[in-house]
């Protein structure tokens, strides 16, 4: 399962399995205006299951499953502006098949499971402060 975004007129579609069934970083932009689909910098993390958010402008993506690792607690930044990922604080909890929203500038994490016991715990991260 690929997490998807949308930010600055454009839609994100993220990660996700490729043909192998193997997590994947790949990332594409889909532009409505001409109906084209654009490969963009790859996540450095590859995974699936994961959720994404958008503050500021940026995608944030968030936990997630990698065949190799298993749940993840990583949270990498992307920025349409710089077509760049950076990595930010991992979240306290890993987890994959999580929901992930953004409401007044933070990031939030809720629940998850599948690959591991369920998870009931709500975490937040705030993009000013890096935690």
């Amino acid at each position: 399962m690929l997490a998807a975004a949308s930010v600055g007129g454009r839609l994100y579609a993220i990660g996700g399995l490729d043909m192998e069934s193997d997590a994947t970083g790949t990332v594409e932009a889909f532009d409505p205006q001409t109906g084209t689909w654009t490969a963009v910098a790859p996540m450095p993390t590859p995974r699936n299951e994961m959720g994404a958010a958008v503050v500021g402008g940026k995608i944030y993506v968030i936990g997630g499953f990698c065949n190799h690792v298993g749940q993840l607690a990583t949270v990498e930044v992307y920025d349409p502006a710089t077509n760049s990922w950076a990595t930010a604080a991992p979240m306290p909890t890993a987890r994959d098949c999580l929901s992930v929203a953004a409401l007044g500038g933070m990031v939030y994490a809720a629940g998850g499971d599948f690959s591991g016991p369920a998870v009931s715990t709500v975490e937040a991260y705030d993009p000013q402060t890096n935690t």
